[in-house]
């Protein structure tokens, strides 16, 4: 029987055979931590990162109206931060601090009381001269006072907005600042975590309760797994080849902004959806980005030249043509019977040929058919082009090119693969549009049909679509996940799409279908799969909220003539905000009533899972398989707590060791083996990671200095489950179901 101690004077015995070798985790730490990383309540405004509701004001403002005036953001202060006597206000004032020794001051976090200009031990906060207290942060009311009153347990946000008027020189062109007006305006009541609480470092926190208190009602806000952000490779199940296999599908998926999907349709012709609107062919994508016509197919394409001389087609012998095959009548017939048709040109092949004065293989006619053009066909007697570039070589166009008596080279797409012709050079014959401007014509046409506009408002249209981060955020996720995959080497920094992106998608899409090079993605695998907790679902809200209160500001900013008289507040409509909370924490599906049954069933309501909600599955239209447990699931999800009947497999818990990391993916803990013996270092792994590794059970048994006893023992890699030696093993699982 092992013995645990635990806080002050509390002993905990347990009496499972397996040691406990990992301690229990916050097991609502998911909900507090997720929120306090998105109000950063307790921060100076210098201090705080580009996350949550920092990030959500950053991305919309400025708002600007004709490079005359413009509404900008500066800071948020969540709470009322003052002392208690009132004096002192704002959350500037709690880190004033001087120092005694060289009687310097200023306004910063300290670190033990130490000076950051002489460094000596002897700088100290300031407090108020009337009260002797130093700011605080108050409610309006206590948790249990909001829920006797039947109120919202929250804190006020006010914004310090700068409205600027600028000036523009007609002659040069120059903006210059003619009037800032800074004011803080109060933006909305936001609710808050239960409850307020100090930490070790005398900082305020959030949440330790891991509930909302809306309208006197306890409430929580039930995490979200989705699909996680970025580019994912899988197979249509509606469409189908005209060989009856399924067609391939790339699919490019943001944390906000719009959907991308590459498709095959049944003739091979790569189309693509934006947001699952109507089919725009591949190629007019690609012009629209800026890259030019005529240099699409040598982005994906190798090529090579046949030569077409008094009805014969040959190549010229070289090394290109390692490792394909001999066709038969390359050779003349005297050659021919010393080589064996069929056999793949190699080195020593090659180097053969050219001793026995082998320069050029003739090409069958019947070769020569339907091989695509990768360049246009000239002839150089009379300059007439003969065929253009993308076009199929069809009988008739080779037989007119068979009774030219002089030499005409042809240029075509190298033939690699399984199919018949290359699908990218398909596309390219299918597609009319030849220039940039068409391109973007052709695809606002089709997201917004009715009258064209100019060709300056269809490329910002386009270019706000995907490659303007205020618009599109791939998120840090989309981008590492995007980067894994196509092997790209993108700041992560950079969260909107990039021309390479696209270009890398089509390539890896090409080699999937035309080559089997790739692998497919299990969307159902928790390596796909992330959760949105509650302040990722918060921001998502807001960005809807601020949408409807940007609109307003331009039309504010439209209506009025004189801005010389109006304030910030003025042109900000706050309604919007108001109303997206309370419908997200009032009546939001994932916003729902505390199970207080008993404590457990509390706990077990905030480490909840749930595939529904916004953005999320339907329970008419979830498939078997995304509702079935997964080999991923272990040690992460519970496989058994599901509810029973429409919502089974939707609704889910976290495994009790279980924890969800920076980025959304799941964690479990998991003890390393080495050379047999068990490590007592324990390491967190996500599904990603744990792809290829040989995990054993937690109930193995082991002698005294942490050996496995017996020789061989059973492992589960991925999916599979094997009998394998204990030396080879990568990891031994110390998780548990809860």
């Amino acid at each position: 029987m092992a013995q645990v101690q635990l806080g002050k004077g509390v002993l905990r015995k347990t009496f499972g055979r397996i040691k406990e070798v990992v301690r229990l985790p916050d097991l609502i730490e998911i909900q507090s931590k997720s929120f306090n990383n998105f109000v950063q309540l307790d921060f100076l405004p210098s201090e705080r990162k580009n996350v949550g509701l920092e990030k959500v004001l950053r991305d919309t403002f400025p708002v600007e109206h004709n490079d005359k005036i413009s509404l900008e953001y500066v800071s948020y202060e969540l709470g009322d931060w003052e002392c208690a006597c009132g004096a002192l206000k704002g959350v500037e004032n709690r880190y004033n601090w001087s120092c005694s020794a060289c009687k310097k001051s200023g306004c910063s976090r300290l670190d033990e009381d130490i000076c950051p200009s002489c460094g000596k031990n002897t700088a100290s906060y300031n407090v108020c001269k009337k009260c002797s207290a130093r700011v605080f942060v108050k409610t309006e009311a206590s948790a249990d006072e909001a829920r006797y009153s039947g109120k919202t347990y929250s804190m006020s946000l006010k914004l310090k907005m700068q409205l600027i008027s600028w000036d523009i020189d007609p002659k040069t062109l120059k903006k210059t600042v003619k009037d800032i007006k800074e004011q803080e305006v109060f933006f909305a009541d936001l609710p808050i975590m239960v409850d307020l609480y100090e930490d070790e470092d005398g900082s305020y926190k959030l949440g330790n309760s891991g509930t909302f208190i809306i309208n006197g009602v306890d409430r929580v806000v039930v995490s979200q797994l989705h699909r996680a952000p970025g580019t994912i490779f899988t197979l249509s199940k509606k469409t189908k080849d005209f060989k009856g296999q399924a067609c391939h599908i790339a699919r490019i998926i943001p944390g906000r902004g719009s959907w991308l999907d590459f498709e095959f349709d049944s003739n091979d012709v790569l189309n693509v959806r934006i947001d699952k609107k109507k089919k725009i062919l591949a190629t007019t994508l690609l012009q629209a980005m800026g890259i030019e016509k005529n240099s699409i197919l040598s982005m994906f394409y190798d090529f090579e030249t046949i030569y077409a001389k008094n009805g014969e087609f040959y190549n010229k012998l070289g090394n290109d043509l390692i490792g394909q095959r001999l066709a038969a009548g390359a050779l003349s017939k005297k050659l021919e019977e010393k080589y064996v048709v069929g056999q793949r040109f190699t080195q020593n092949l090659i180097d053969k040929l050219k001793k026995d004065g082998v320069t050029e293989l003739f090409i069958r006619k019947s070769s020569v058919v339907n091989r695509i053009l990768a360049g246009d066909v000239i002839d150089n007697t009379s300059g007439e082009i003969i065929a253009q570039q993308g076009m199929a070589l069809t009988q008739e166009l080779v037989d007119s090119i068979a009774q030219v008596n002089h030499k005409i080279e042809l240029k075509v797409v190298k033939s690699s693969g399984y199919v018949f012709q290359p699908s990218l050079a398909i596309t390219f014959a299918h597609d009319k549009v030849n220039s940039k401007e068409d391109a973007l014509k052709e695809i606002y046409t089709k997201l917004r049909p009715g009258d064209v506009p100019s060709s300056k408002i269809m490329e910002e249209f386009f270019h706000n679509l995907f490659f303007n981060s205020r618009f599109y955020d791939l998120t840090i996720v989309g981008r590492i996940r995007t980067n894994r995959k196509l092997g790209l080497n993108i700041s992560h920094e950079v969260t909107h799409l990039t021309n390479d992106d696209i270009v890398a998608t089509i390539k890896y899409l090409i080699g999937l279908k035309e080559r089997g090079e790739g692998t497919l993605d299990d969307i159902d695998h928790l390596g796909n799969r992330a959760v949105r907790l509650v302040g990722e679902l918060l921001q998502s809200q807001l960005y809807s909220g601020l949408a409807k209160v940007e609109r307003i500001i331009k039309e504010r900013f439209r209506l009025q003539d004189n801005y010389g008289v109006l304030m910030p507040y003025d042109f900000l409509n706050v309604k919007p905000i108001a109303a997206v909370l309370r419908e997200f924490f009032g009546t939001g599906q994932l916003s729902q009533f505390m199970d207080q049954t008993n404590p457990l069933a509390e706990m077990a309501h905030k480490r909840r899972l749930s595939a529904l909600g916004p953005g999320g599955l339907t329970r008419d239209r979830a498939s078997f398989e995304v509702r079935d447990v997964h080999a991923s699931h272990y040690g992460r999800i519970c496989p058994i707590e599901t509810p029973e009947g429409q919502n089974i497999g939707l609704i889910s818990s976290l495994s009790t060791y279980a924890r969800v990391n920076e980025l959304g993916f799941i964690e479990t803990p998991y003890r390393p083996v080495v050379d047999g013996k068990v490590l007592d270092e324990v390491k967190y792994l996500d599904a990603y990671l744990e792809i290829g590794k040989n995990i054993a059970e937690s109930s193995i048994e082991l002698d005294k200095n942490n050996k496995i006893k017996s020789d061989v023992v059973l492992v589960r890699q991925d999916e599979n489950i094997y009998r394998k030696s204990c030396i080879k093993k990568d990891g031994k699982n110390c998780d548990r179901c809860g």
